[in-house]
């Protein structure tokens, strides 16, 4: 971190939200600071599923560099969010506002399986 080259005292403050909710201020030494907000956004933002999944986006990224990154693609203006709720027992995990939420396998060593 570039930070580390100073030679005068330094400090930052890091906030965790929830949604529009403040959960957690951090102040002190950067690295410190940083390490302990993240460590109380993983438990409140993150969701650990068991088992990897096919990401597909509705976005408007375009369906070339969704697919340079192994992501699917589906044009928003196409589909129905209905139709994907409620079929988890089906491998589809639908997420709403899902820039909101990180979603990370239980065991990461599950990720070479996919």
């Amino acid at each position: 971190m570039a930070a580390g080259l100073l030679k005068v005292p330094r400090a930052a403050c890091k906030f965790v939200m929830q949604g529009d909710d403040l959960r957690g201020v951090y102040f002190g030494e950067i690295e410190e600071a940083w390490s302990e907000a993240a460590d109380l956004s993983a438990k409140i933002n993150m969701r650990y599923v068991d088992r990897p999944f096919h990401t597909v986006l509705a976005t408007k990224i375009s369906p070339e560099r969704c697919k340079r990154i192994n992501w699917g693609y589906m044009d928003p203006n196409e589909i129905n969010p209905a139709e994907y709720k409620g079929r988890e027992d089906e491998g589809v995990l639908y997420v709403p506002k899902a820039g909101e939420i990180l979603y990370r396998l239980k065991n990461t060593a599950d990720w070479q399986k996919v």
